[in-house]
Parts: structure tokens; sequence; C-alpha cells
């Protein structure tokens, strides 16, 4: 009977390599790939650094500027770098601090109108009714309508003053009901409605983001004396909601500066200007606030940015001519260098 043959176990060996190197290359082929980071895509240009953009209009032109650059603006290309529509900016007065708005050309508006929200009606004043009831005028575009200022009952509203706009389509009048300051909601269509009886002390109304703000003041000691501090700062909305925002107890208010409905700073009549925890003495009037905690000064024919929290400021480049108005701009156009485009 024929025997079989036995594999050498030298053969047996020489055929390891072989098979482990199938196994690892059939290995490879199963195993799924590892996963691979993504390529790195190209970035946009991070938000430039230069601080708050400001709209500066002088006697014959406009500029915007950014940090310590300043650009002059062209009409009508330039209106887009403003981020919003030119009639619904609302800026001050650098000399006055009063409200200050624009017309096309970038140039200051003379009118005395107050604006509504929208840029798109203009509120003026006029004399009251042959009986004395107040009246208020409401342009929009070239339709003038005279709002006659009459309660529901018929009852004319005295030595009315109008303060501004709670919202698109209803006006802030102050005026007298019954022998006390009343502050109203007046709609277009002249509908009256009472919000809040005023203090007698009430010295200031000025309506920003939708909400008046009033300052009362303590009245003196005698019939011509001045009021005096204590001076307490109120917002009151719409609907009536009275909220006590500040008191000073050694100081009156003079002017504040609103941001978002909420106060960012104000200023006393001795020059002392308060945001939050801060006080800061400057020699100028307080214009508007701007993002990161910057306020806008003037002092004399100087723009300056103040930072109350650290003392830092920051002359601004101006035109060589007076200006007439400001106008903070958190919304205006520049590229990545940080430059007006």
């Amino acid at each position: 009977m024929p025997m079989k043959k036995k594999r050498s176990v030298r053969g047996l060996f020489a055929l390891i390599p072989t098979l482990v190197l199938a196994t690892v290359a059939a290995s490879a082929y199963l195993r799924p790939p590892t996963p691979q980071p993504p390529a790195k895509q190209p970035s946009a240009p991070a938000a430039p650094e230069g601080g708050p953009r400001i709209l500066i209009v002088g006697q014959t032109g406009a500029s915007l500027v950014v940090g310590t650059e300043r650009r002059a603006l062209s009409w009508p290309d330039d209106v887009k770098l403003l981020g919003a529509p030119l009639s619904t900016l609302r800026g001050r007065d650098p000399q006055t601090g009063e409200d200050a708005w624009l017309d096309t050309g970038f140039v200051r508006a003379t009118s005395s109108g107050l604006r509504s929200p929208d840029g798109r009606r203009s509120l003026h004043p006029t004399p009251s009714a042959p009986d004395g009831t107040g009246a208020v005028i409401v342009k929009f575009g070239g339709d003038v309508r005279t709002i006659i200022l009459r309660e529901a009952n018929g009852r004319g509203i005295r030595d009315a003053r109008a303060v501004g706009w709670w919202d698109d389509e209803t006006i802030a009048v102050v005026g007298v009901r019954q022998g006390a300051q009343t502050m109203f909601a007046v709609g277009l269509a002249g509908d009256v409605r009472t919000v809040a009886v005023m203090p007698e002390t009430a010295s200031r109304f000025e309506i920003r983001d939708g909400a008046l703000w009033v300052v009362t003041l303590t009245p003196g000691e005698g019939l011509e004396s001045e009021p005096r501090p204590p001076s307490e700062l109120h917002r009151i909305t719409k609907d009536g909601t009275d909220e006590r925002v500040v008191t000073d107890a050694e100081r009156v208010i003079a002017r504040i500066a609103v941001r978002d409905g909420a106060l960012a700073a104000y200023q006393t009549e001795d020059g002392r200007l308060f945001q939050g925890a801060s006080s800061y003495a400057i020699s100028g009037t307080l214009l508007d606030p701007a993002p990161d905690g910057w306020v806008l000064v003037s002092r004399g024919p100087d723009l300056v940015l103040l930072q109350p929290a650290t003392g830092e400021e920051r002359l601004l480049p101006r035109p060589d001519e007076p200006v007439l108005a400001t106008f903070i701009l958190p919304a205006a156009t520049v590229d990545e260098n940080g430059q007006t485009r």
C-alpha cells in the first residue's frame, strides 16, 4: 500500500509570510477607510475693529467715520453704506443736543417736524383751534392733515404740545386735561387716549424707542427759586406703565442717551456723565450712545468718543467746516480692512 507523502515543516513555515501578506491585504481592502478631516475652507474676513461708525454732516457734504478714518460720501451711490433708509436716521445737533434728520443729498433737514420711526411722516406744531383746543399737523408726502385734539366726549385738550411718536401711526402729545398735565396717545384718525397724568414736577419729555422718558425735579423752596435735586428719570410706555429708572440725589438730570430701549447714559447740569456705576466729568454735550459702551460727546468744534468705564477718549477726525449733525450708524458697511466702501 503506497504511503502518503508528508509535507515538510520547513515548507509550511515558508508559506506563512505569504498568508500574512494576503490577510493584511484583504483586511485593508475590507476595512472602511479612516475618515479624514475636511479640507479647510477659506473663511470670510473678520469683522473690522475700527470702532463705532458715525455719519458726520457739514454745511457742504457728509462723511463716514470709522475709528481714525474718515471718508467723504457721494450722493446717491453711498446711501447703501448707511445700513438704514436715510429718512429713518435720527441724529443730534452737536451744538444744542437737539434731534436732527436728513434730507436728499445728505443734507440736514431744516424742517422742525418730528419724524415717525419709519421716516414716512412728520409731526409739526400749529396754532390752537378758535376755542383753545390744541392741534397738530401731520405731513405724509404731499398730504397735510390737521388733527384737532379732542377726547371722545368732545372735551378739547389745551396747551397741547407734540412730543414725538409712540409708533409709526400714534402720536405722543402732552397737554392739560381737567387742570392736570397729561400725556396722550393720538391716532392718525384723531382718536385720543389718556396714557398717564404727569407729575407737576415733570420738566422734560422725550420719546425714544417707543417709550416716553420724563425727568422730574424737586420744586424750589420759593416761587421764583430754581428746581433742585433729587431728580428722577422715568420711562413710561404707551399702555401707561411707569418705571423709575434713575434717582440722582445730588444733581439735576439734563440729558439722556437711550440705546435699544434702555438708558445708556445721562448727563447732569454740572457736566458729569453717568453710565451705570461709572461717573465721568466732561466739558461738552452728551449726544448719542454708540456700541460697546462708547458715547459720543461734542466739545466745542470737536467730536469725542468716551468710554466712561475706563476714561478712554478718542478724538474723531472731522471736516474743516462746521458740523451740523451727527448720526450713529450701527449697520454701516465697511470692508475687511476697516475702510468704508
